[in-house]
């Protein structure tokens, strides 16, 4: 047993090496080393609140000129200027305020909000239709439940992404629970995302943007209060353990945080790396755990996303801050100039001292007094500044920023094009701009669902397990939680007499659709209510279950549409759908093969626009169209119509006489080409919409509007 725990105290000492020798290493890369410099600035400047007097927030240091004046035996002024270091120029105790003007947060939020604007859709692929149809929804669930922080996850790491350049987050199960009554009432239970702090996240050092295999090590840290943890790990409080934690709980990073984390929160560091398999928990120099990861599919659970990309042994990407930053300083900078140049010109000119005296040296700026020789007159005074120049010129680096990062006033949506199909298309061009972060989010969206697919496996086809000391706590259990689906079982002693209750819990889901035995998908059925394991225990007794499964994410479903232009577009749209409608119902009896190719035409028009095929056409009506089938309703109205026309001719003929008056009525007349007459006999025939939004969408897109 001695020998046991010597070889443990052996192992922990090696696994806590290991992890801050890891650390160093991706602290002293020369690529995070320039990422902490660049937070240290972002943290000071993308969000400043402060108005400061007389000093600017760059350029704090750089040369001047000091001039000196020596009388010459003819009485003349020799004027002498030498160079000189101005270590705090600034600091000239000026009343004209100076702020900076948060460009760069302005620019990152409308990028987010139009990326991040709604959850993300996937296409499922998978081996078996039912198992791929019934993973889709769970995901898209889990993403969007309440306390799963999937919107805010989302919306986060968009924020970090541009900012920083890139961002991570990690996907993993999640259990809060509390105690009520004595029993447990569980909060949540279920896989659970959380944007990761990219100024405690390091990635690993063997990184290489052209391999993806290389980006699957990393290292993060999160605080925790102590009293927390020591209920968590209530073995940290005793014998080697709490000496471990004594000086040591608490990360160098979290103290600079906040200095008071070191008495009341321990630092938790987790390093993960998939090629090794291996996942490790420290605290100080306790080791927690250490093992292999804990998904049965051999994932990691942080998941990284990158802005653009500069250099290929660079993990940490450029982000629109430092894109722009050049420009947000010169365009403060110039707007603050423009206010202290007025001063500095007129303030010593109008304040000076009558009398000259000291060194003779001058130096510009305001509050500075410059010396006015005896006998000499003010007459003009001239400021050498053109305010309206540096406005013009610090426009100009508002403009610069627009091109670089493509997040102009159309993508935000206070400006516009002249028609809206322009204006549809330059918004376009501005999203092609973001094109390398979003496809970045896609493949992390892409990682984070197989993750999520895999924990889904892993705790929805198992129950959670409750010991209970009694019937009525099982009552008060089975009340504290009614989201979940209940079953008992009373626990014997070695007499066979009960002395607990064990309870096995498993969320209850309500979907939406259904499947037969043969694995066919019956979309818009009632909904039903299942227990999560039942699921999964129906698809195995049905052999539905799948071991090969993949996500398309789309990149667009996330975009955060205009919905003016959702609603001006349907309104154009909606004539041309209802009156292709109109001639595939028509036309289905009459020629099924021409009404299935104007189903299928109207199916591609309505995926453009994001629509779908059955929101207009039910799915009965759609597959007997594309089989070719007749519909029956159509024909026995066919045959009433018929019967009435016959009837009516034949009235006609008997009030008419026996003459060769009769005539076929104008529904059973035909057109030259087989046609029936009221269906339209060319496309100039079909309505166009006549509202101007229509002839604007047609000359923007640039379709030929000769037909209206």
């Amino acid at each position: 047993m001695e020998i046991d725990k010597k070889t443990k105290l052996k192992g922990d000492k090696k696994t806590i090496d290991f992890i801050e020798e890891k650390k160093k290493q991706m602290k002293k890369s020369q690529y995070r080393e320039k990422f902490d410099s660049l937070a240290a600035e972002i943290s000071l400047n993308i969000m400043n609140t402060a108005v400061n007097y007389g000093q600017k927030l760059y350029e704090k240091s750089g040369w001047g000129s000091m001039v000196f004046y020596n009388k010459m035996a003819s009485g003349a002024y020799d004027i002498n200027v030498y160079p000189q270091k101005l270590t705090d120029r600034d600091q000239n105790r000026s009343g004209v305020p100076v702020s900076q003007e948060p460009i760069a947060f302005s620019k990152i939020m409308i990028a987010t909000s139009v990326l991040a604007g709604k959850l993300p859709d996937a296409t499922v692929y998978a081996d078996d239709k039912v198992y791929g149809k019934a993973i889709y929804e769970l995901w898209k669930r889990n993403w969007a439940m309440t306390g799963g922080n999937g919107a805010n996850t989302l919306i986060l790491t968009y924020q970090n992404l541009f900012t920083y350049g890139w961002a991570a987050w990690r996907v993993y199960p999640r259990r809060v629970q509390v105690k009520r009554n004595g029993v447990d009432k569980i909060l949540f239970d279920d896989v659970y995302r959380e944007p990761l702090e990219c100024t405690r996240t390091w990635l690993g050092i063997g990184f290489n943007n052209g391999d993806y295999w290389s980006q699957t090590e990393v290292y993060y840290e999160k605080d925790m209060p102590k009293e927390e943890f020591y209920e968590m790990y209530p073995e940290a409080t005793k014998g080697r353990n709490k000496k471990k934690l004594q000086y040591v709980a608490v990360s160098e990073e979290a103290k600079d945080e906040n200095s008071e984390k070191a008495h009341t929160s321990v630092t938790l560091g987790y390093y993960e790396n998939v090629i090794m398999n291996r996942y490790v928990v420290v605290c100080g120099k306790m080791v927690i755990y250490d093992g292999e990861l804990p998904n049965d599919g051999s994932h990691g659970s942080v998941v990284v996303a990158r802005c653009f990309q500069k250099n290929l042994n660079d993990p940490y990407g450029v982000g629109l801050y430092e894109m722009m930053r050049g420009n947000t300083a010169i365009y403060t900078y110039i707007n603050s100039l423009n206010a202290q140049q007025v001063e500095a010109e007129i303030f010593p000119l109008l304040f000076g001292a009558q009398v000259q005296n000291g060194t003779a040296t001058y130096k510009r700026g305001p509050n500075v007094i410059n010396p006015k020789h005896p006998g000499s007159d003010i007459d003009v005074i001239k400021t050498s500044g053109n305010v309206e120049a540096g406005i013009a010129f610090a426009g100009l680096q508002k403009q610069n920023i627009e091109d670089n990062t493509g997040i102009n006033n159309i993508v935000a949506g206070a400006g516009a094009a002249n028609t809206l199909g322009s204006t549809v298309i330059m918004k376009e061009a501005a999203y092609n701009r973001l094109t390398p972060p979003k496809n970045s989010m896609v493949m992390g969206l892409e990682m984070d669902a197989h993750i999520a697919n895999t924990w889904i496996r892993q705790t929805y086809s198992a129950d959670k397990v409750f010991m209970l000391d009694s019937d009525d706590q099982l009552a008060e259990f089975t009340k504290q939680n009614p989201d979940y689906f209940v079953e008992s079982q009373d626990v014997l002693d070695d007499y066979g007499i009960p002395v607990k209750v064990a309870v096995t819990a498993s969320r209850n889901l309500r979907l939406n659709f259904d499947f037969t035995q043969e694995g066919e998908v019956m979309e818009n059925v009632d909904t039903r209510q299942i227990s999560a394991k039942g699921l999964f225990d129906e698809m195995r007794d049905t052999g539905h279950l799948s071991d090969y499964i993949d996500f398309v994410i789309d990149p667009d479903s996330m975009l955060m549409p205009s919905l003016e232009i959702q609603k001006q577009t349907y309104m154009a749209l909606f004539p041309v759908i209802t009156n292709q409608i109109t001639l595939i119902f028509s036309m289905r009896n009459q020629d099924p093969e021409a009404a299935a190719s104007q189903l299928m035409a109207l199916e591609k028009l309505l995926d453009i626009q994001n629509g779908d095929i059955y929101d207009y056409v039910s799915k009965a009506d759609y597959d007997a169209i594309i089989a070719k089938q007749p519909s029956e309703v159509q024909q026995q109205m066919q045959q009433e119509q018929m019967q009435r026309d016959a009837q009516a001719t034949a009235m006609q003929s008997m009030a008419g006489g026996s003459g060769g008056g009769g005539g076929t009525p104008m529904g059973q007349q035909m057109a030259g080409d087989g046609t029936d007459p009221m269906q339209p006999q060319n496309p100039n025939e079909v309505p166009r919409p006549q509202s101007p939004l229509g002839s604007a969408v047609d000359a923007s897109v640039g379709r030929a509007a000769a037909n209206q």
